[in-house]
């Protein structure tokens, strides 16, 4: 039985595996001041009485909440986690030298991707769109940009006049109103963004001589953006997550004992 976590800036979702079976999951805002109590609450609330009977791989890029999950889980009898970096087994290509700093969620999200071939893209969308590309089983780069709701946050917060806007799907560009204006910017804009960053991303394929190329979508909001069918041959919610799994199997023999 594995745990798995993917804490991220805005959010963290947990997994719940038996075997290779993703039983379920669940996401709570990652409150970056929580206690080590606190974690330990939302943990038993979620999946119950479980002491003792986990081992757990979590990938982190918010720092500051690494010590009280570690904390949460040494106090619910499981004392091997699996913190993800580049140093571990994995099932691609890669030079922790020249990518010294890559997150440990894009390290998950490519391990997950490598099952589905040797070159792949995976752009995941969550508090920053960030995106991946392996071509011959190898890590070539990525590419990192802000957010669908952290750009509209930021917009919200440095014009006064315009309100908070939600993301959704449009079918005309023109908008009628300001709020209207600002949804028909912010989905056409961030259509035009993927497709702009895909077509110069082949083009670094094309470059090393690869012509198949599988485009995956991951994140929260992937189900949401309503242009997914012109983009992405596979989109999932959970690879991070499956990710994480991969490497834990990969790697079950190396888990830091805390």
């Amino acid at each position: 039985m594995i745990i798995t976590v993917d804490a991220g800036n805005s959010e963290t979702v947990f997994g719940m595996w038996e075997g290779r079976s993703l039983l379920k999951t669940t996401r709570t805002p990652t409150h970056l001041d929580n206690t080590s109590d606190e974690w330990t609450h939302f943990i038993k609330s979620w999946a119950g009485e479980i002491e003792g009977r986990f081992q757990v791989v979590l990938c982190s890029v918010a720092p500051r909440i690494n010590t009280p999950l570690r904390e949460a889980f040494h106090s619910l009898g499981m004392t091997e986690v699996l913190f993800v970096d580049g140093g571990l087994k994995l099932p691609f290509e890669f030079d922790p030298e020249k990518f010294p700093k890559i997150g440990a969620d894009r390290l998950a999200n490519l391990c997950a991707a490598a099952s589905f071939g040797r070159n792949v893209i995976v752009v995941d969308f969550g508090t920053a769109v960030t995106f991946c590309l392996l071509t011959d089983n190898v890590y070539r780069g990525g590419v990192i940009v802000p957010g669908i709701h952290t750009s509209l946050s930021a917009l919200s917060q440095k014009a006064s006049k315009l309100s908070k806007t939600e993301y959704r799907k449009k079918d005309k560009i023109l908008g009628e109103s300001s709020a209207e204006s600002v949804e028909c910017g912010i989905y056409f804009a961030t259509r035009g963004m993927v497709r702009e960053i895909l077509k110069e991303l082949n083009r670094e394929k094309t470059a090393v001589g690869v012509s198949d190329l599988v485009v995956l979508a991951t994140g929260g909001i992937a189900t949401e953006l309503g242009f997914t069918h012109e983009f992405f041959d596979v989109v999932d919610p959970a690879l991070t997550l499956k990710g994480l799994h991969r490497l834990f199997e990969l790697n079950n023999t190396d888990t830091e004992t805390i």
